[in-house]
């Protein structure tokens, strides 16, 4: 029965799954992804600003990108960018979207701080509230129970399994996914 099978597909979706870890302990490569990914992210934001910083204002869009391209930082700042997506896909493979994304934030931080030490911008008391409430959050968000999955399957469907067992018992009954 098409209800039936849509019951055993939410079971098969939920939080309850066996593999994942529910609750607070984060395994230690998602917080080492999670780490990197807020390095990279932050590298990223400094240099680019550095790259970008070294172009005249009244550039116009070619000029604008002969100045880029011939930054060394820029290609420092493309490595990193992709070096952060293969991280990010990495992590994501691990940990839920809800929890991973917002514990990113703290790149924000990083990159705030970073640019009143070595760019000399100044934090001014809303910004100072601003990186706190973002402390804060963080904090919150990593108190949350959220499914985390321990380990270095590097399998391309790793995390995936619970999705292709739904799509397999929905080519079973014939549902084909429609209402």
């Amino acid at each position: 029965m098409k209800v039936a099978g849509h019951q055993r597909n939410r079971a098969i979706l939920s939080k309850d799954t066996p593999g994942p870890q529910s609750g607070k302990s984060i395994p230690t490569s998602v917080v080492v992804g999670l780490t990197l990914t807020i390095i990279l992210d932050t590298g990223v934001q400094i240099l680019w600003k550095a790259a970008a910083s070294a172009v005249p204002e009244s550039a116009g869009v070619f000029e604008v990108v002969i100045g880029m391209l011939s930054q060394p930082m820029f290609y420092t700042v493309i490595v990193m960018f992709v070096a952060q997506f293969f991280v990010w896909m990495k992590v994501l493979a691990r940990a839920d979207l809800s929890f991973a994304q917002p514990i990113t934030a703290l790149s924000f931080v990083s990159v705030c701080a970073l640019s009143s030490v070595l760019l000399h911008e100044h934090l001014g008391p809303m910004r100072l509230i601003g990186i706190g409430l973002i402390l804060l959050g963080t904090w919150f968000i990593s108190q949350t129970s959220h499914n985390t999955v321990a380990g270095l399957d590097d399998s391309p469907t790793h995390g995936m399994q619970p999705v292709a067992a739904m799509l397999a018992e929905d080519d079973q009954t014939g549902s084909g996914g429609s209402s």
